[in-house]
């Protein structure tokens, strides 16, 4: 069954920092088989790939990309894009976290509306004591 969304994610050397993403999507209430998470990783190193490979290989829902052949960050954008199966993608940093039960809300309204495109923005809470 096609995935409605698929949440891609192009990574360069942030394994700690994607692990939080990552644990941030697959823990929101909305995560289900309505999702999937692709990651394009053009890290030079194996950290990414091992933490991948370690701790979500058993999730047919996550995809992950070794792609060393895209070695800008347009590059690997795009090869991130490309990954997606779903009806709609969103572009998500790997640097950020979803705000808690956001992903089944966008969900309900993906289902409900059936919108050509929706522009999601993030909200910065640095500096927020």
């Amino acid at each position: 069954m096609k995935p409605l969304i698929s949440i891609v994610i192009p990574s360069n050397n942030r394994t700690e920092l994607l692990d939080e993403a990552i644990n941030s999507i697959i823990n929101d209430s909305g995560w289900s088989l309505d999702c999937e998470l692709c990651i394009s990783d053009n890290s030079k190193g194996d950290e990414t790939a091992n933490l991948i490979h370690t701790k979500y290989s058993g999730s047919s829902q996550i995809v992950y990309r070794r792609s060393l052949d895209a070695p800008s960050l347009d590059e690997n954008f795009n090869k991130a894009i490309s990954m997606a199966s779903g009806e709609y993608t969103w572009i998500f940093g790997d640097d950020d976290l979803i705000v808690e039960d956001f992903l089944a809300e966008l969900i309900n309204y993906l289902k409900s509306n059936s919108p050509d495109s929706v522009i999601l923005n993030s909200c910065s809470f640095q500096g927020q004591g």
